[in-house]
């Protein structure tokens, strides 16, 4: 690649970017409000999960709301199989990434509200062939679309 191609390849980069970040205020809505008041009220920590890229992911927010004085951990959906689950408490509130590993993952933890008194967070959507398997989609979750 020619120095010209690779500064015109850098602007196209950020203005698709650019584009994304735009879009992103179409989906702020009252869903936005419910999650953001339901971590601002969170009596305890807020708990992210998620494997692969969405547990790095999830690994940066932790930081992110720990540096800005929101007390977060990160929990690894296999350890929380091996004991791990052991730490989430009923004033924490929980929020598992998506992606379709972690599908699985979330179903054998039981990060089910149901079986925890913790609130959950709404997770992205989950797509694929896995979206059909999703445990937790019927499952109501705090900033999810539809939630009465």
């Amino acid at each position: 690649m020619t120095s010209e191609e690779i500064i015109a390849k850098g602007k196209e980069v950020i203005r698709i970017e650019a584009d994304a970040v735009k879009g992103l205020s179409e989906v702020i809505d009252g869903n936005f409000v419910k999650a953001v008041t339901t971590i601002r009220h969170c009596k305890g920590r807020v708990v992210l999960t998620g494997m692969g890229k969405s547990g790095l992911i999830a690994r940066k927010i932790v930081a992110t709301l720990n540096s800005t004085g929101t007390p977060a951990i990160y929990m690894h959906p296999s350890d929380a199989l091996h004991g791990d689950l052991g730490m989430v408490r009923g004033e924490d509130v929980v929020r598992a990434a998506h992606g379709q590993a972690a599908v699985v993952e979330e179903q054998r933890v039981g990060l089910q509200p149901r079986d925890r008194r913790h609130q959950r967070l709404a997770r992205g959507s989950v797509r694929g062939p896995d979206a059909v398997r999703d445990p937790l989609r019927k499952q109501p979750a705090v900033g999810q679309r539809g939630e009465q």
